[in-house]
């Protein structure tokens, strides 16, 4: 997404800037204005990956959704879902040369996450 708009302005910088200031009990209560689209789609997934603690109730929920998708649904985007990184996995036991219990472990998680996101 960084990449996927050109170059930010001098003010969408200073937002960022702004963003990268905040304490983490802080991010609840900012709001990135409606109009930096790009910027609020940043800011949201920033916020869920490093302070999950601070989104709302529909925030949650709305991240769950993304993840889902991303890694359960088909994907068209070039993003490794489930399906792809066990069938990375099976290639790999059967190309021999790593470690099977670093095999187990990667599928273990695989399935740590696929059982988080169906509940």
């Amino acid at each position: 997404m960084l990449y996927s708009g050109g170059f930010f302005s001098t003010k969408e910088k200073q937002l960022i800037q702004e963003i990268n200031k905040l304490k983490p009990e802080k991010l609840s209560i900012f709001s990135v204005p409606t109009k930096e689209v790009r910027l609020a789609e940043m800011f949201f997934r920033y916020k869920a990956r490093n302070y999950p603690e601070s989104l709302t109730e529909p925030e949650k929920q709305q991240w769950q959704q993304f993840c889902r998708a991303r890694l359960l649904e088909k994907n068209t985007q070039g993003f490794l879902g489930l399906q792809d990184y066990r069938e990375t996995l099976a290639a790999l036991k059967q190309q021999g040369g790593v470690s099977a219990a670093l095999l187990m472990d990667l599928e273990q998680y695989a399935d740590g996450l696929e059982k988080q996101l169906q509940s």
